[in-house]
């Protein structure tokens, strides 16, 4: 069915029959102004009750900072609570809909924080993810300045913390203050109190930055990344005075934009002064429990995993968040009941956790020095002004009842019942405000409201505009819009009305139904391969290619017509060294083989090298040949061509709940690209799991059933189908589009009906499992094909796969690319898109190896249904799987366990699916069959028992089932023992306990070419063939094969040999780091044209500060190369005023070239410098330039070569 025009929102009367309106409010026992008036005349404790909804909190709290102008702090149950209060806050703050406090234009808004709690177990010997460090250091460092200055704007904050938060003592409020580093452009400090400083708040000193709490100083340069920041810093000195302050990117190392100043936070809230060091050794050393370890590491400046946990034993006194706020802050306890048994909960795990630390014989504060009691927190709220929210109305005592603020009916896509009540708040007098997500579907509502005679007035952008100066963010309002009806870009829980203000906000979930997420901002990209040698250690097989493999063993400097030059040391068979110059590291490559071999030493000069590589295009050549008939037959075979977008595929865009991303934006354009040529599509979209693959996908999905074809979605399994199947269902709700779900969670009868009418086009988009592929599955018109996971089908399915690629669409999604696939992207046999960004908010995956254990798993356990999260525990042997669910349920009484295997029924297996996501169970015992796509962000803990059994794309596919949400996500790879491990067993299990980083895909997928090698993946023939070259160099092959089978050719590359007296290299003192120092060497050799010179010298100029004369020689000279490979010119030679070039025979330079060199010399060589011209043989010419330094000859060179280019 072809859905082009008729996407039409059905309008309703634009006469409606006005109902009677209560529009006096009787009076109220009590409203929000009498609060107001009360804390004015000095009363210290209210309780309020009957506020209902995150909104209405929002709106009255907001509503309170605007009167009476105090900062404020709200205590909650749960962090969620407290994330979700300040989005509606923050909101209502900027909205400036406020009326109490006279708002004017222009006033400054309040800063609101958010105090997170560490996410980790009491006593648990890890310290807190650095991003939650950096969130509560931001927050106490800015407190600290709202304490110790008087003016308002610095006291303006609203601060939110959660129960785990407000127990928690925390570090001493003067000394972090003084660790605090404030720098400014123009002032003065010596860069050795500086590094001592960034030390002591346990900064760790890098030779390059990338990476949260890291350092690095170089010459004049400060490099530093704070824990509170999104990107870090480069801060450059002249002598001890600070000259430019700029932000850079952590995966390209060039500077972003400059800034004034900067606030530089300790990297942990553990403050090491030499003098509290000194006491903290002291008390753990006459202190029971095991603490000689922790002493020898402290004493050796060696990490303490967990040291955030032995605070007491530093400082005197520990201090709580109250200290850090000022003394006239009114607080404000939402929800008291719940909060109090929050903290009684916390308080038995605490006493629990200090038990079993002790008996372990840990070193362990007692618990009353790490956390606040009960008591002792109500003896705190007594001291000051005190509100307690309740949403129950049970009191009898002296309570404020709030009438005046009430939810808004919820009209869950009945457009009539919503514009009828709009139209009655109108007519009533009230001002109406709509809060829309996305700048997309707030355009949609205004068109819906024109349609029905209501003018809606949109208000783009945010209210509260974030404006950087002085290195901190000032926040202020934008001048107030009187129209009586607005559609604002925001974020709201829920519609409220407020009758005495004569105010009603109406949130989208009002108008839709419930949403799905938080928009989201971007984050930096991270590169997924480096094509430098950053990583180069001793030790390690490279590739020569025209010498072969041989082993790095470092550099050397090495004296040569009177000039020191390093050069890199390669060992080859027979212990004979080849010594490679800086400026040929193009022909090297680091040796990426397979199944964790050694590669034997090739022989320096022999001739099994080039046999080898022959012999290896021979057999890519055949490998190539089938792949490319399948490319050949997609090129000649005329697909359809979808139509251009249209503004219906706008509003589906900006129907989507995220900002997305550079690359997702890309990967998008490019899908749309391909499907707009005559050609079938056959792309590759490799992104991180949980990365917005799936969005692209239904970007596609849309854009086929629009023009009237269908689109499958093919999956792995069928509970990833059945979780795909929601999604779109969710994401096309607004669309007349019909999507099914084939697979074994569908009767027979009911696959039949799907079948026939995927056959008659009654369905537009069908997700399934391998059951699509069946014979018996036709479609009327297919238009696109979507793949989730290719590497999880087997062969036979291949097969198929390989079919429809010749006829039909195909896009491929993966997060861990086998390397076939991988190789073949590259090489250009498939289009490739990459998605690297993760998303905002996301932290890193914690992981860790650990033997089987009560200890391990009942902690783990514990944590995560402290804080009300599930669990996934995967045990890949049926036979085992319910005695290992008994084994659980003794370890931890409490806990709610749910069992799925591939050997259930498909029924009973979707309803324990669906009854976990609804957190009807708190762990779901499993085999692997979770690997692949479940997305359920309130799992954020996953055991894995024998992970030595697993791969490591199925390891890292199985990790990837948590960390979707904003908390910390841990990962145990549990194995019964170390002795039982293989070489491979054990590198694949550092490889994913090191890449657990975001965005790790990509380099897990290249680790795993290293340890397992290409294996079935790629055949055992090629197998064999990578280990023999090396990954990289089969890559190249691969790439020239395939362009000479095309019959491209491929063009011959010459290297230029220039010799011109002076010599450039990259000074130590100026990289220091070996490593940077190859990696620049080979950017400086990889360069292409002239622009590509400037770029890097740009990047030197950023990162290392102002350019010595050797490395501006480095870059003269490669420029000079890369005019020298234009014209195939094999030698430069410059002696005295005379320089020598000797062509290639394949040179585009011809007499006739010459000739008018000739002419264009003898007419305009002022300034070119060249005198005249010599030949010397066929292919050899001698150019007289003059003389001069050495800047002058090359220029004279430069524009000669450019002349005899424009002349070709």
């Amino acid at each position: 069915m072809d859905y082009r025009g008729i996407y039409k929102i059905t309008t309703v009367m634009k006469h409606l029959a006005l109902q009677n309106w209560k529009s006096e409010i009787s009076e109220a026992k009590g409203t929000i102004d009498s609060i107001i008036q009360s804390l004015k005349n000095g009363k210290r404790f209210f309780m309020v009750e009957g506020v209902h909804d995150p909104s209405s909190k929002a709106f009255l709290i907001a509503y309170l900072h605007k009167a009476v102008t105090m900062p404020i702090m709200i205590i909650t149950s749960r962090q969620d609570d407290a994330e979700e209060l300040l989005v509606n806050i923050d909101f209502f703050l900027r909205s400036q809909m406020i009326q109490g406090g006279n708002l004017k234009t222009g006033l400054q808004l309040p800063h609101i924080y958010n105090l997170p709690p560490w996410e980790i177990l009491p006593y648990e010997p890890v310290s807190p993810d650095k991003d939650i460090s950096g969130e509560r250091l931001k927050v106490m460092g800015s407190l600290t300045s709202s304490v110790s200055e008087a003016d308002s704007v610095s006291r303006s904050f609203v601060l939110l913390v959660p129960a785990e938060s407000v127990i928690q003592r925390v570090i001493p409020k003067e000394i972090l203050n003084n660790a605090v580093l404030r720098l400014g452009l123009g002032d003065s400090l010596e860069r050795d109190i500086i590094s001592e400083s960034l030390v002591v708040g346990g900064y760790r000193r890098s030779d390059i930055v990338e990476d949260k709490g890291e350092f690095s100083i170089r010459g004049g340069i400060l490099d530093i990344y704070p824990p509170d920041s999104q990107n870090p810093f480069r801060i450059e000195f002249m002598a001890d005075t600070v000259e430019s302050i700029r932000e850079f990117d952590p995966s390209t190392q060039r500077s972003i934009r400059e800034v004034k100043d900067v606030k530089i936070v300790p990297a942990r809230e553990l403050i090491l002064r030499k003098d509290i060091l000194e006491r903290g050794i002291g008390t753990i050393k006459g202190w029971s429990g095991n603490g000689e370890d922790i002493v020898k590491r402290l004493e050796s400046g060696l990490p303490v995993p967990g040291v955030e946990r032995l605070s007491p034993f530093f400082y005197e006194k520990m201090d709580t968040i109250f200290d850090y706020v000022p003394s006239d802050t009114i607080v404000i306890v939402d929800e008291p009941s719940l909060l109090y048994k929050k903290i009684e909960d916390f308080w038995k795990l605490v006493e629990r956790e200090y038990r079993e630390s002790m008996l372990r014989g840990d070193l362990s504060p007692p618990p009353a020095d790490l956390f606040v009691s009960e008591n002792e927190l109500r003896g705190l709220l007594e001291l000051r002004y005190t509100i307690q929210l309740n949403s129950l109305k049970l009191s009898e005592e002296d309570v404020c009842t709030i009438f005046d603020i009430e939810p808004v009916e919820q009209f869950k896509g009945d457009f009539d019942l919503f514009l009828k009540s709009v139209n009655i708040w109108l007519m009533n007098g009230f001002k109406v405000i709509i809060v829309s997500h996305t700048e997309g579907q707030a355009e949609r509502l205004k068109e819906i409201l024109a349609e029905n005679g209501l003018g809606a007035e949109l208000e783009i952008g945010l209210r509260g505009q974030e404006v950087m100066g002085a290195g901190s963010f000032t926040r202020t309002l934008k001048p107030l819009n009187p129209q009586p009806l607005q559609i604002m870009i925001g974020r709201l829980s829920n519609g409220i009305m407020i009758s005495s203000e004569r105010l009603v906000f109406i949130s989208e979930e009002d108008i839709f139904g419930q949403s799905r997420k938080l928009k989201v901002k971007k984050r930096a990209k991270r590169e997924s391969f480096s094509t430098g040698l950053r990583d180069l250690t001793i030790g390690d097989y490279v590739v020569h290619v025209e010498h072969g493999i041989g082993q790095y063993l470092g550099t050397r400097d090495i004296r040569i017509s009177g000039i020191e030059e390093e050069f890199l040391e390669i060992e080859y068979e027979g212990s004979e060294k080849l010594y490679i110059p800086m400026d040929g590291l193009g022909l090297i490559q680091k040796y990426i083989g397979g199944g964790g071999i050694k590669p034997p030493l090739d022989k320096l000069g022999g001739l099994s090298w080039g046999r080898t590589k022959e012999r290896i295009k021979r057999s890519i050549r055949e490998m190539a040949k089938e792949l490319l008939i399948i490319s050949a037959t997609r090129e000649i075979v005329k697909g359809f061509a979808f139509s251009p977008d249209t503004h219906w595929h706008k509003e589906f865009a900006d129907s989507f709940e995220y900002d997305e991303t550079e690359d997702q934006i890309q990967a998008i354009l490019d899908v749309v690209a391909d499907m707009e040529r005559d050609k079938p599509m056959d792309r590759l979209i490799c992104g991180d799991v949980g990365y917005g693959k799936t969005e692209v996908a239904m970007r596609g999905a849309f854009k086929s059933v629009f023009d009237g074809k269908q689109a499958a979605l093919l999956v792995p399994t069928t509970i990833l189908a059945q979780q795909h199947f929601q999604t779109f269902t969710d994401r096309f709700h607004s669309f007349p589009i019909k999507i099914e779900v084939l697979s074994r969670f569908r009767s027979r009868k009911e696959q039949d009906s799907i079948i026939r009418e995927l056959a008659n086009g009654g369905v537009d988009i069908v997700i399934g499992t391998h059951r699509l592929l069946q014979k018996d599955v036709k479609f009327k018109d297919l238009g696109l094909v979507i793949i989730d996971e290719e590497q999880r089908f087997g062969v036979a399915h291949k097969e198929r796969l390989k079919k429809l690629r010749e006829t039909v669409d195909v896009l491929t999604l993966t997060a861990t690319p086998i390397p076939r696939t991988l190789h073949l992207a590259l090489a250009g046999v498939r289009d490739l898109s990459i998605i690297e960004t993760p998303p905002q908010n996301r932290l890193a995956i914690k992981t860790f190896i650990k033997k089987f254990s009560d200890e391990i798993i009942r902690q783990a356990f514990v944590r995560e249904m402290d804080r009300g999260g599930q669990i996934f525990f995967v045990h890949n042997r049926v036979e085992s799987i319910y005695s290992i669910a008994r084994y659980i349920q003794n370890l931890v009484p409490n806990v709610r366990i749910a069992v799925i295997h591939g050997q259930m029924h498909e029924r009973n297996m979707e309803e324990i699916m669906l009854q976990f996501i609804d957190r009807e169970y708190d762990c779901l015992l499993c085999t692997t069959i979770i690997e692949s796509g479940l997305d359920i962000p309130a799992a954020n803990t996953i055991i894995i028992n024998r992970a030595d059994k697993l791969g490591l794309a199925q390891l890292y596919q199985l990790r990837g089932r948590v960390g979707r949400d904003r908390h910390q996500a841990y990962a145990y790879l549990l194995i019964p023992g170390e002795d039982i491990l293989s070489e491979t067993m054990r590198k694949r299990l550092i490889a994913i306990e090191e890449l657990s980083d975001l965005g790790s895909g990509f380099r897990l997928a290249e680790r795993d070419m290293e340890i397992r090698g290409a294996g079935n993946l790629l055949g055992t023939e090629q197998s064999g063939q990578i280990a023999a070259v090396g990954f990289d160099l089969y890559c190249k092959l691969m790439e020239e094969t395939v362009r000479e089978l095309k019959g491209e050719g491929v063009n011959e590359e010459i290297e230029p040999s220039l010799r011109l007296m002076v010599k450039g290299y990259i000074p130590k003192e100026y990289i220091g780091d070996l490593n940077q120092r190859l990696d620049m060497y080979k950017k400086i050799d990889m360069v292409i044209t002239s622009e590509d010179v400037n770029i890097v010298r740009d990047e030197l100029r950023d990162r290392y500060g102002d350019i010595p004369e050797p490395v501006e020689i480095l870059l003269s000279t490669a420029e000079l190369k890369i005019l020298s490979k234009e014209l195939k010119i094999e030698k430069v030679d410059l002696s005295g005023g005379r320089i020598t070039l000797t062509f290639n025979k394949a040179t585009p330079v011809s007499a006739d070239n010459f000739i008018k060199f000739i002419n264009k010399g003898s007419k305009g060589s002022a300034g070119s410098g060249w005198k005249g011209m010599k030949f010397l043989s066929g292919d050899t010419v001698q150019l007289f330039i003059g003389d001069g330094d050495w800047k002058r000859r090359y220029i004279d060179i430069k524009k000669s070569l450019q002349m005899l280019a424009s002349a070709c």
